[in-house]
């Protein structure tokens, strides 16, 4: 869930992502295929082209999240930055 952006029409890269507007967040469709953590960074790709970054910082809620699947999250998205 971004602080402070929003992306209505990322619909439209036809990634398999969407913005749910009532929970004001980006949502990937389901695939059984991908884990959490690349499905994360696809997301963040894809906020790449507008412009935007998505970061985790030390006030990112994590919700329903396994310790475990955090870490995989985090390290995933510390990739993006090499």
């Amino acid at each position: 869930m971004p602080s402070t952006s929003s992306f209505p029409m990322i619909y439209r890269e036809a990634a398999g992502v969407h913005w749910d507007q009532k929970r004001r967040a980006l949502v990937g469709q389901q695939n059984r295929e991908w884990g959490y953590p690349k499905w994360f960074t696809h997301i963040c790709n894809l906020v790449s082209k507008t412009g935007c970054q998505l970061q985790l910082t030390e006030t990112t809620r994590w919700v329903n999240i396994t310790c475990e699947l955090r870490s995989s999250i985090i390290q995933a998205h510390s990739k993006l930055r090499t």
